[in-house]
């Protein structure tokens, strides 16, 4: 069995590469995320979203913008983190950052998020010398830094 599981993984990796099952792997969930959005979204009405919009005051839509945009950066030292962790400190920030932003985004509005963040994840370390079992490390430790992180944070209920 291990045999045979060895010979597929040749086949791929010498025949197709990984980059490229990664690629069309990363096609295919982009695809079928578009599908499904284009469904949810079938029934909303545009005009009363600009209505919405409208009545919303701009201060509070860019205080809304701010927050999200601090929050996906903070998501990015997961990544970087997770990287010295496992003992690859010579991949920069800014590869980290593009690992950890992309495969959060991707991941959480897709679903999935241990396949669809992992192949992201793979598909960028990948092209920086990690293999599958690396990424794995640092998909696990950034999980763990990120439930952590969601465990203790302080609730306004208090």
């Amino acid at each position: 069995m291990l045999n045979s599981l060895r010979a597929v993984a040749r086949f791929f990796q010498n025949k197709i590469g990984w980059n490229l099952i990664g690629l069309l792997l990363s096609i295919t969930i982009i695809a079928i995320a578009v599908v499904v959005l284009v469904r949810m979204l079938r029934d909303i009405e545009i005009d009363e979203v600009y209505a919405a919009l409208r009545a919303t005051p701009l201060r509070d839509i860019a205080a809304a913008a701010l927050f999200v945009a601090g929050g996906y950066f903070t998501l990015t030292f997961y990544d970087w983190f997770a990287l010295r962790t496992i003992g690859h400190s010579e991949i920069p920030y800014r590869i980290a950052a593009l690992a950890g932003f992309t495969s959060y985004s991707i991941g959480h509005n897709i679903g999935a998020t241990v396949f669809t963040g992992g192949a992201v994840r793979y598909r960028i370390y990948s092209h920086h010398g990690l293999d599958a079992v690396e990424v794995a490390k640092i998909c696990f430790v950034a999980g763990l830094t990120f439930g952590a992180a969601a465990l203790f944070r302080p609730t306004a209920a208090l």
